[in-house]
Order: structure tokens, then sequence, then C-alpha cells
């Protein structure tokens, strides 16, 4: 009997896509096959360590395409000649392969976590892993809020101004919390008070948002993965309409029907989101 070999990827699109639009969902199709090798970022295998016999990190080409939602980087993708000289010929001549190759599965983010789906000829639901809990960290790791202070060039209307982060940060301290940042160094600031926890490995950052009391930031991958994380979450975005994220975060993006709070405003001021944290069950 002829052994079977899948190939997912390579993901060169955005976290949130690629947390909710593809990871779980190549998850369920391994299930149909002997060997899966999985090629996305070089930080990301923690992702699919668990059903990946072989992972390959990859980074995506510059010009935008990490945040494309076409994936022109990669059309031309060569998997044959990319698989010869990245595996080792005795595994490559033990299985026959098939490639799936990156794309936004379903119809996100209005697809819901129960819909079956048809992914090249598999009939699958997504399958999600709550991430986070078989990490462990020390208790001068643990933290009872993460902020993500997002910094990015890509839409920097939903950076939220350094002095409101000042602000939020030093409220939460007087109440006796303790506060992380984190996110990459590029991409997110670390705010005044709060404990630097940005650039760490994704299941060290897992970890965090597992044994925190809620993450706070615009809408952005990090609040994704707190969802993935059970980690409650208090956010905003200046994406219209509103419902477009409301839903996903609520709803369609939601498999542990972790707790979701989005603010209506697309900046909201401190004292709206000391509220919201207040309001957390």
């Amino acid at each position: 009997m002829i052994k079977k070999g899948v190939v997912f990827g390579p993901w060169v699109g955005e976290f949130g896509w690629e947390l909710f639009a593809w990871q779980a969902y190549c998850r369920s199709i391994s299930r149909n096959y002997d060997y899966c090798i999985g090629i996305s970022r070089p930080n990301n295998e923690y992702f699919y360590n668990d059903f990946c016999d072989k992972y390959i990190p990859l980074e995506p080409p510059a010009g935008g395409v990490a945040d494309s939602h076409k994936y022109e980087g990669f059309s031309d993708f060569n998997t044959t000649e990319f698989l010869r000289s990245t595996v080792e010929p005795e595994i490559l001549s033990s299985y026959e392969w098939r490639w799936i190759p990156p794309h936004k599965i379903g119809n996100p983010p209005y697809t819901h976590w129960m819909q079956r789906v048809n992914v090249s000829g598999h009939h699958v639901i997504p399958s999600y892993r709550l991430f986070g809990r078989e990490v462990n960290l020390r208790k001068s790791e643990k933290f009872d809020i993460v902020i993500h202070a997002r910094n990015r060039k890509v839409r920097q209307e939903d950076n939220w101004k350094k002095e409101k982060w000042n602000s939020l940060a030093a409220e939460l301290k007087k109440k006796g919390h303790s506060v992380a940042s984190i996110g990459t160094k590029s991409a997110s600031l670390h705010i005044d008070g709060t404990n630097d926890m940005r650039d760490l490995s994704t299941s060290e950052t897992t970890g965090l948002l597992a044994n925190a009391m809620c993450i706070i930031g615009p809408s952005s991958g990090p609040i994704h993965l707190a969802t993935l994380c059970g980690c409650p979450q208090i956010t905003w975005t200046h994406f219209q309409p509103q419902n477009y994220s409301k839903s996903r975060y609520l709803y369609t993006w939601n498999p542990f029907n972790v707790e979701s709070v989005i603010l209506e405003n697309s900046d909201p001021e401190v004292s709206a989101v000391l509220q919201a944290f207040e309001g957390l069950r």
C-alpha cells in the first residue's frame, strides 16, 4: 500500500488569517495522510508541531506579501524543487505527495468555526488546539494583563497613541495589576511601567496569554492568538462596519467561547477601556 504525504504551504499571508483560515484546517486534513510537512515563517512552528512530522521555516519575499490576501509572492512556487532541496531523499521516496497550496479557506471571517468546507477535495471542519496551557512559566513570567501596543506602518490608524497606553498602564498598576507588553520590537511598543516581553518565542507568548486575566489592544494578530489561548480580550478596530470584527471575535473565530469585549469607538478613551476591564467576568 502506497503511503501518502502532504505539504501545507508555504503560508505567507497575515497572521490572523493563518490562525483562523489555515492552520486548523490543515490539522484536520493531516489525519488523511501518513506524513505531513508544514511550511511557514520561522517563528510559527509551534502551531504545526502537533500534526506535522516536519516543519520547514521560510520567510515570505519582501514587498508587502505578508499583508497580501492574494499571495502573489508564491504564485509560481515549485513544490517539487523546494522539497528536493529541503527534505531528505529517503523521506521523499517513501510517500506519494500532494501539495495543499496556501489560501484563505472558506469565506473568512464569515465562515463559522463549526462549518464544514471543501479544501482540495477534503470536506473538513477546522480542528483548533488550545495553545499555551502546556507552557511552563516561572512566577516572574506570569502577568495579570497583557497589552499589545501595535506600532506598524501598515494601517497606522490602528495604532493607539502612546500617551493613552502610558495612562492605561499607570491606572492598571495603581489597581495592583502586573502588566506586560508583547509583540515584536519592530512592530509594537514597550509601554512605560510594564514588563517588556516582546520578541519572545511563539510558545512563550502563548504561555503568557494562557495565564493572563486578559489582553488589551487594537485588533491585531496577538489579539486573535489570545482567543486560541483562552485569554479574554478587550479590543477595538477602525474596520467598518464594526460588525465585521465583532462577529469574528464573538462567534465565527471563537471556538473556545472566550470572552471578548469589542469597543464601539475606534479610538477609545482610557476611561472606556478601564470600564470594559472592570466589566470582565
